[in-house]
């Protein structure tokens, strides 16, 4: 909450339900001048929760596009191999059961690929049920947990990836598959949140805990080359809906606003 009456909903991962929450009992409780959220999904969230809808503006995060091509130059993550890739630090909104339980599927229905998982520690317990859930399935030798990596090497990984699975459940406006239309990644995501309004019909999508449509969509896709191509490029003209200067121009333009209707109140 801001002196001048504005009031910035950003809602991120595993604090977005507490902090739309208690945005939603700012505006019953102070006399808020403009409300900013990061997506129409958080905006709906609230106006349903009866904030006035004329008191909330949708500002979406934007992406760089620019100097992609050469991030992360120098050798593949692994040399002379396809890989499937996954971005998401270890919380329970993550769904990382059952991208592991799809992955254990895709294995048994042929796909060779190995999984690559980008992304640190967060809640110690549900990494461990993650990593045993990992060795239950008899994939230890398929899933590579890489830790926190730099971004140049993210954007590498998800340049050159022959599929980018996002299966969060949680999302206010996830810049992760900003990042992975931006890169030209071909993505598979779950139905829930915001994934499709940012997304569009650039990526595919299953029911968020059904491991089972997962599995059917990422092995279709990687036995269709072409419809992959397609989606590379549909992400990246997907990604160049969200210029950062647009973004910039929404957020001065909320400011100023939210200042003119704080002064009118006086």
């Amino acid at each position: 909450m801001l002196g001048l009456g504005l009031l910035v909903v950003l809602g991120y991962g595993a604090i977005y339900v507490t902090v739309v929450r208690n945005a939603y009992d700012i505006y019953k409780r102070v006399p808020v001048a403009l409300g900013m959220a990061v997506s129409q999904y958080v905006r709906d969230f609230l106006v349903g929760r009866g904030t006035d809808p004329g008191k909330v503006r949708v500002v979406l995060h934007g992406i760089d596009m620019d100097g992609r091509a050469s991030a992360g130059s120098g050798p593949s993550p692994i040399a002379g191999s396809e890989f499937i890739f996954a971005v998401s630090k270890f919380v329970r909104y993550a769904n990382l059961e059952t991208l592991i339980l799809a992955y254990g599927e895709m294995r048994r229905r042929g796909v060779l690929l190995p999984l690559l998982l980008a992304g640190g520690s967060w809640d110690g317990r549900y990494e461990v049920e993650i990593k045993r859930l990992v060795a239950e399935q008899g994939l230890a030798a398929s899933v590579d947990f890489l830790g926190y990596i730099p971004r140049e090497r993210v954007i590498r990984h998800l340049r050159e990836c022959s599929l980018f699975l996002f299966p969060s459940t949680l999302e206010a406006c996830p810049f992760t598959l900003l990042e992975a239309l931006a890169s030209g990644a071909p993505i598979v995501t779950a139905r829930s949140g915001p994934m499709w309004e940012i997304a569009g019909d650039a990526a595919l999508y299953f029911d968020p805990k059904d491991h089972h449509g997962l599995a059917d969509q990422a092995v279709a896709l990687l036995g269709q080359p072409v419809r992959r191509a397609a989606l590379r490029d549909h992400a990246l003209d997907r990604a160049r809906k969200f210029p950062w200067e647009e973004s910039i121009s929404a957020l001065v333009h909320t400011f100023e606003d939210a200042v003119r209707r704080g002064e009118r109140r006086r």
